[in-house]
């Protein structure tokens, strides 16, 4: 438990796992003095309180997006009060610009299908599903947040194509992108078909690699975030029989997440991988 002061100078308790909710978005929090009714915030009297003054309109909707971390003139970051932290996320919330997702692979009932279903659930997101044909997308609800694109990502076309298209739809930007397209190839070590072993690796490996390196500069522009799908194949103890060469790609994208991510770094750009 951490202890800090109010504004009314009393001790306020708050959880940790209170703070970590909101606390990284309080960079966002007004610095303009015109946005806080009164001068009680200039001099904190006993019992003060800060009230967003007509919050919903704001002067312009991207200059949340160019402050740096701030907070209201004289005012500490943690005294804010909650339930006005919540009315000024909805508010950011309601003028934010669109955030744009690309997911790879968006099958049917696999994951990149729940993955956009989920994300659909969120304001302000557009996901760019894409999937080896356009017409395998055709499960996917109409929605003016969905775009369908057709992505091989064995195809240096295709992926040429898919980054010309999103380019296009997103104004140069993407906020992430979502390697989900995968190949399971599940057979003995002593049976496997090199050809086959060889489609498992340009799938879920060099796939996976040149479509990152396609996108990355649209990535860059946005500071945005590599999201890398993994799995427990990856890890030693997760190996099982007969699964040795998928198990091996997933090593591979594992190693390659961990290497990304420490180059990335430089460019703001964020890599995570899903287990």
């Amino acid at each position: 438990m951490n202890m800090f002061m109010s504004i009314d100078g009393t001790k306020e308790r708050k959880s940790r796992s209170e703070q970590s909710d909101y606390m990284p978005l309080l960079q966002n929090v007004p610095s303009n003095e015109n946005e806080i009714e009164g001068s009680e915030a200039k001099q904190h009297p006993p019992s003060a309180e800060l009230r967003l003054k007509n919050p919903v309109r704001l002067k312009d909707r991207n200059d949340h997006y160019n402050r740096p971390p701030t907070s209201a003139p004289g005012i500490p970051l943690k005294t804010w009060r909650y339930n006005e932290l919540s009315e000024y996320i909805r508010t950011l919330m309601a003028n934010s610009l669109p955030v744009y997702v690309l997911i790879t692979g968006v099958s049917p009932g696999g994951l990149g299908d729940a993955l956009t279903s989920e994300l659909l659930k969120r304001p302000n997101i557009h996901v760019l599903a894409s999937a080896l044909e356009t017409t395998h997308l055709s499960h996917l609800p109409k929605h003016d947040r969905i775009s369908r694109l057709q992505l091989d990502v064995t195809s240096p076309s295709s992926i040429s194509a898919a980054v010309a298209a999103v380019a296009s739809i997103a104004n140069g930007r993407l906020h992430y992108l979502i390697n989900n397209a995968g190949y399971g190839y599940m057979m003995p070590l002593l049976d496997a078909e090199a050809q086959a072993v060889k489609q498992n690796f340009e799938v879920n490996v060099f796939g996976l690699l040149a479509v990152t390196q396609a996108f990355f500069p649209l990535l860059r522009e946005s500071k945005g975030t590599v999201v890398n799908q993994c799995s427990i194949a990856s890890l030693a103890g997760g190996r099982q029989p007969y699964i040795g060469t998928y198990c091996a790609t997933k090593a591979a994208v594992a190693s390659l997440n961990d290497t990304m991510r420490v180059e990335f770094a430089p460019f703001g750009v964020k890599v995570i991988y899903i287990f």
